[in-house]
Order: C-alpha cells, then structure tokens, then sequence
C-alpha cells in the first residue's frame, strides 16, 4: 500500500522493543469493509487471501489481498 491510499488495518506492537507503543483499535468486528463485485464483508469473517477493495485520496479503487486476519477478545 502506497502512504496515500488508507486501508482497513490494526497494529499491535508484537516484535516492537519499545513497551511504550499501545495497540490501535480499529473498532467493532461487527463492521464492514468494501469487498470486490459491490459487495460488503463482516471484518469478523475476513481470512488470510480475502479480497477487499482499497481506495486512495483520489477516490479510485482497486482489489487487495488480506495478508493476515486475528480477533483477539478482551475483557471489558
């Protein structure tokens, strides 16, 4: 992915020597992300080899291939 197109992403400092980093949260997996087709998927079902569509700050799409997908449950 190029710095202008944004994307669907979660970052976890696993592997990072710094303690000081904390996980961003990109919310609820009950959300959606464009898929090809017009199509919408559940974040919660995406896996590793799903396509999704991304955008840059132009507006124009294309198709991206998820590399890795984890839920990971926390206590409220």
């Amino acid at each position: 992915m190029r710095p202008d197109t944004p994307g669907w992403r979660g970052i976890h400092p696993d592997g990072v020597l710094l303690n000081q980093l904390a996980p961003e949260v990109d919310g609820l997996v009950a959300l959606y992300v464009a898929a090809p087709g017009g199509r919408t998927r559940y974040l919660s079902k995406l896996a590793s080899g799903a396509e999704v569509l991304v955008a840059d700050a132009g507006g124009r799409t294309r198709t991206a291939m998820v590399g890795r997908a984890k839920i990971e449950r926390r206590p409220l």
